[in-house]
């Protein structure tokens, strides 16, 4: 993958670069499947990371137990060190691999308890003239959101702003498991200030950070739906905010 790619993928991870900006740099590349290449870097960097940990206990560690070539006979008084060193190797990857464990087993938990799946339009959008937008509402209300995604992303550079197809092109996202890009997209909505969707798209964007395992991120959004009693998801907001502060 080109060098340049991965670093402006990197910027974007690191939230220094909108979804929009990285999109836009891909395709003056010729770049395809962005998603896929996101979730390599991604991959690549989770990797890299263990590869750190694993050479920092290297480090902990006396290097005469790691050099196999070699048989040392140890004083009991250094045998009783090497021991506690290896106790506390094992006992620090068994936190962090616990630890990690836990955490991904809450937001799995989490996400599916408060998990909003919209229905679409169905009904609404078969009265409409805009046959194209039926067509796309018709595939996401299937839970085909792969198809649903790519028609609506061609409505999205066909058309002017439009919180309809903002809204459930960032739906799709979610619920095809592409929180960043979902992201980006659920956040035009909120520029709609009229919007019927703004509510919905508020949540979905708690769950988006929900779904990240970004705690802090989604307090705070939890608590601007808190700050509005009438809002829409006003109770699931109140339900979310206790088992984040458990």
């Amino acid at each position: 993958m080109n060098a340049i790619l991965i670093e402006n993928i990197e910027a974007f991870l690191e939230e220094k670069m909108s979804f929009k900006d990285l999109q836009e740099i891909a395709k003056n590349m010729g770049v395809t499947e962005l998603e896929e290449k996101i979730n390599w870097v991604r991959n690549s960097s989770t990797a890299i990371e263990a590869t750190g940990l694993r050479n920092q206990l290297k480090e902990i560690l006396p290097s005469t137990i790691t050099e196999e070539a070699k048989v040392v006979d140890f004083e009991p008084e250094q045998k009783s060190k090497i021991g506690k060193w290896l106790w506390a190797a094992a006992s620090v990857l068994i936190l962090v691999t616990a630890y990690w464990g836990i955490n991904r087993n809450q937001e799995t938990n989490l996400y599916a308890k408060y998990e909003y799946i919209d229905p679409g339009l169905p009904v609404l959008m078969s009265q409409s003239d805009n046959h194209l937008l039926y067509d796309a509402l018709t595939y996401y209300s299937e839970e085909n959101y792969v198809v649903a995604e790519s028609k609506l992303l061609k409505l999205q550079a066909d058309a002017t702003s439009n919180d309809t197809i903002s809204y459930f092109l960032g739906a799709s996202l979610l619920y095809q498991g592409k929180t960043n890009a979902a992201k980006e997209v659920l956040k035009q909505v909120q520029e709609f200030s009229n919007s019927s969707f703004k509510q919905k798209a508020e949540w979905l964007l708690v769950l988006v950070s929900v779904k990240e395992n970004n705690v802090e991120k989604a307090k705070i959004s939890v608590g601007k739906i808190l700050d509005s009693p009438t809002h829409e998801f006003f109770e699931e907001a109140q339900s979310l905010q206790q088992d984040l502060n458990q």
